[in-house]
């Protein structure tokens, strides 16, 4: 029990309560100098005192003590809050999970979330329950004596997470995936990994389609197809202007020639289903693209045609004549003289080869469109180190070789 007396500076009692611990509310107490007297005959005894409503004093006792307090006027309103700690002791918990971990002991029940400092503890043996959602439930036992403290730190450890995968199909696919309301940044079809087990709310939105939303159950270890099915076109009318090569005419599959030509606007077109376009002009390729109207916007689709490339010829011929030619190391097949046809403008590395008498010679040729002349005029082979006399005897040969093989060519004429 605890004995609170409340004096006034003259030393008369104008109060006398004996309880565990509670209020006294002492109204209208002339103050002498404006101070009371808060008298406190017990151990163990955690005290707040306010004068009208305004804090005046606090503190906790070990021992008998008489407090001064200063009021503001004669007839102040005094309020002692108190608790005897007589019969309990003090426990302090915190934990590593702090703040919001829930205790409950077997013997006090529940003494609310950490931190927590209680001093109200039943002596004697406990064992409380420490818990918070995604942390495994902790049990700690000790031991306290009337008046003791016990200051303790538990160490919990985190609920180990299980993930699953989701992957998220739609006809048509494209569609922008939400969840929860946020926007994902990806497309269908998408798998999205490691999510934490549950159910997760996915919209589907797409400028040509209806918004769908579904709610996706995702399980533990497993990778979890939710397939949205067909998207529902949004009803409407929207335009395509197309763009690119002017004086390109238009198609439209199925129809054929629409009998326009780049730049055109085609309006009225129903949003949400694709259809082909078709863009050609003479001298250019050909191109096709799908595209789909949006209800009540244009599309711009740009047909910038590329041009048909321009094809070249090249003559090759070499003395002496009937010498082999290659394209980049590869053998064409073919013989001095020799005109190749359809060539693609470019760079071409050709080689020629007259083996055991002549040396090889390659040659690089930038072929443009139109008609391109290589000669090759190849030197006898070892004529580095051979005579003159030799290299002229060769040089005659060739003349008569080459003489020989115009003479065929005009008898096969």
């Amino acid at each position: 029990m605890i004995e609170i007396q409340i004096y006034n500076g003259n030393g008369g009692r104008f109060a006398v309560k004996d309880m565990f611990g509670g209020y006294i509310i002492v109204r209208n107490i002339p103050l002498t100098g404006q101070y009371v007297y808060v008298h406190i005959n017990n151990a163990f005894t955690d005290f707040d005192v306010y004068i009208d409503r305004v804090p005046a004093a606090d503190g906790t006792f070990c021992a008998p003590q008489t407090i001064p307090c200063r009021g503001k006027s004669p007839d102040s309103v005094v309020r002692v809050l108190f608790q005897c700690f007589e019969n309990y002791g003090t426990l302090s918990l915190t934990t590593n999970a702090d703040p919001g971990a829930s205790i409950v002991s077997d013997i006090d029940g529940n003494l609310g979330l950490t931190p927590i400092i209680s001093k109200h503890i039943t002596p004697g043996n406990h064992t409380i329950t420490i818990s918070k959602t995604g942390w495994t439930t902790k049990y700690f036992s000790f031991s306290i004596t009337a008046g003791g403290t016990r200051a303790e730190y538990i160490t919990m450890n985190p609920v180990p997470v299980e993930y699953g995968d989701l992957y998220v199909t739609s006809f048509p696919s494209g569609a922008f995936i939400w969840i929860h309301g946020s926007d994902t940044g990806f497309q269908t079809p998408h798998n999205f990994t490691d999510l934490i087990p549950g159910t997760y709310e996915v919209t589907l939105k797409s400028l040509q389609y209806e918004d769908k939303t579904l709610n996706v159950t995702v399980f533990a270890n497993a990778c979890n197809t939710f397939d949205f099915g067909n998207l529902i076109p949004k009803v409407g009318y929207g335009s395509i202007r197309i763009t690119g090569t002017a004086g390109a005419h238009i198609a439209l599959a199925p129809h054929g020639d629409t009998g326009e030509i780049i730049p055109h606007t085609i309006t009225e077109i129903v949003a949400g289903v694709p259809f082909d376009i078709t863009c050609s002009l003479q001298g250019y390729q050909s191109m096709t693209k799908a595209v789909t109207a949006i209800k009540d916007q244009t599309v711009v689709v740009n047909f910038t045609l590329p041009l048909i490339p321009q094809k070249g010829s090249l003559e090759v011929t070499s003395t002496p004549h009937l010498s082999n030619i290659y394209f980049y190391g590869t053998d064409t097949n073919q013989k001095t003289p020799n005109t190749f046809t359809f060539l693609d403008p470019g760079e071409y590395i050709v080689t020629v080869k007259n083996k055991p008498d002549w040396d090889d010679m390659t040659k690089n040729i930038t072929v443009n469109p139109g008609e391109n002349s290589l000669d090759f005029q190849l030197k006898p082979a070892g004529s580095a180190v051979g005579s003159g006399e030799d290299y002229g005897r060769l040089v005659i040969a060739a003349l008569i070789a080459g003489g020989a093989y115009a003479a065929i060519k005009r008898k096969k004429k």
